[in-house]
């Protein structure tokens, strides 16, 4: 079985600030807080655009996380591993991220709260960062082929 934890691509402090952000994104979305007062909206426009995005957020994801398979890591892997290009990968160069925007987005649009926005800015911040290092990784490691998939296909979408 692989080790799942990589290598931090971006310092450490930074990397774990970001996975921990969305984390609290998300139980935002579990754990909705019942007080009206502290919510800027509660209604069924905002609940539909959740689930809307949770569901969006969560195909993606899976189907990234299945065309990965054994290369998925929380961080950059130093093992021998292949570009992968097809699939969701034809149609975003990040659809694990893209995914989990989507469900801090589907957080907080059901839990408008304004830590859930600030944890959801703070994590996507981090992680776009993140985002940014993996591609100068994998520009070094792949060389022209990934500087013609990054030609072809966008960051996100």
């Amino acid at each position: 079985m692989p080790d799942l934890i990589g290598t931090a691509p971006i310092s450490k402090p930074a990397f774990i600030l970001g996975k921990l952000s969305v984390l609290a994104c998300y139980l935002f979305f579990l754990v909705k807080i019942h007080d009206v007062n502290l919510m800027l909206y509660d209604g069924p426009a905002n609940r539909a655009a959740a689930i809307v995005l949770l569901l969006a957020g969560l195909v993606v994801m899976a189907l990234a996380l299945m065309k990965l398979g054994s290369s998925t890591r929380v961080g950059l892997s130093d093992d021998i591993t292949s570009l992968r290009t097809t699939g969701i990968y034809r149609i975003s160069r990040n659809p694990v991220y893209l995914g989990g925007f989507a469900l801090c987005l589907a957080s907080c649009s059901y839990s408008l709260h304004w830590m859930n926005f600030l944890f959801a800015f703070v994590g996507a911040a981090v992680h776009h960062r993140i985002v940014l290092a993996e591609e100068r990784f994998l520009e070094a490691k792949f060389g022209d082929d990934f500087r013609r998939y990054r030609g072809r296909v966008r960051r996100y979408l």
